[in-house]
């Protein structure tokens, strides 16, 4: 199969499907890449960020059962012992009494759910697999930002939608961001990570039924006939860049605006030349070039990538 950048359909027998189609079943999305950050930083960043977070969330759950504890003691057990009744509690008005119930109940509802999550994901990862020089990465559409984007999906042409999703999962997937942040800081935009899933993955490639490279940068969509994964890697591929920097060089003369392109070297060396945390400033740079002149850069990009994958174009093909 030649080099493509368009999604592939994973067969329906495939291993990684019954994990997508179990965790990915609200929505539908997944995007995967490996994690090379030195083990020492993603223990670092274990210990000073989940870990210590959910131990103080933890704590204030202990502190707030201990010095309640015998405020509700004499609701739980039906015969009056003297220690759980104390004189604090009973000099309490009704009004600091409510107070009291609400702060405890507002406490477990928010705090207990994020210590289960961290328990049975982060947590249960690390004790069951450590961690790994490289390690898979599974991100989903989750959280407040998630639910905004589809709230207000149904007042965007589905046109405008695709664009926001596609805008998110670019940003999500930027190689400058992902090479300059350890996994657990690759949280993005509406991309939370999911950990239950990583622990799935990991035991597929315990089997030896999966690759490690197949989790690297892919952006996993299930559709009407089942799981596609556009494999975004590819488009970070320097012989890939070049040779579709080439076609769409053919396009812009085809378009009577060869004078562009010169503008738009200098913008890559000038992009090149500096020490770059993402390829977004140069995408933006270059979206604005062509534009002041009519020309629309995504799009005009994007047939240029679609004109390499015909089969008359030679290059890597895909294992398997």
């Amino acid at each position: 199969m030649a080099n493509t950048n368009e999604p592939i359909k994973l067969a329906d027998d495939h291993p990684l499907v019954p994990i997508l189609e179990r965790y990915g079943r609200e929505h539908g999305r997944f995007i995967t890449h490996l994690d090379r950050s030195p083990v020492v930083l993603k223990m670092f960043t274990f210990a000073i960020a989940p870990l210590l977070f959910n131990t103080l969330l933890a704590c204030i759950l202990i502190w707030r059962l201990y010095s309640t504890g015998n405020f509700y003691a004499p609701f739980l057990i039906s015969t009056e012992i003297g220690l759980l009744r104390t004189r604090d509690h009973e000099d309490q008005t009704l009004f600091w009494k409510v107070i009291n119930v609400g702060v405890d109940i507002f406490l477990w509802k928010s705090i207990a759910p994020l210590l289960m999550r961290f328990a049975t994901g982060h947590l249960w990862l690390r004790l069951r697999w450590g961690f790994r020089p490289t390690e898979i990465v599974f991100r989903q559409p989750s959280g407040w930002r998630a639910m905004m984007m589809q709230a207000s999906a149904g007042s965007r042409s589905v046109e405008e939608n695709r664009k926001a999703l596609t805008e998110s999962v670019m940003k999500a997937i930027d190689p400058g961001f992902l090479a300059s942040n350890v996994g657990y800081n690759t949280r993005k935009d509406i991309w939370v990570l999911e950990y239950v899933a990583t622990c799935a993955a990991y035991s597929l490639l315990a089997k030896g039924e999966v690759e490690e490279q197949l989790f690297e940068v892919s952006v996993w969509e299930r559709q009407e006939d089942g799981w596609t994964v556009w494999e975004a890697w590819r488009l970070f591929d320097p012989d890939l860049g070049q040779a579709v920097a080439k076609i769409f060089q053919e396009k812009v003369i085809a378009l009577g605006k060869a004078h562009l392109l010169e503008k738009w070297e200098q913008i890559r060396i000038d992009f090149q030349s500096q020490p770059q945390e993402s390829i977004m400033p140069f995408q933006e740079a270059s979206r604005a070039l062509f534009e002041s002149e009519g020309v629309d850069y995504n799009a005009l990009w994007a047939e240029a990538q679609l004109a390499y994958t015909t089969p008359a174009n030679s290059g890597p093909t895909e294992s398997g």
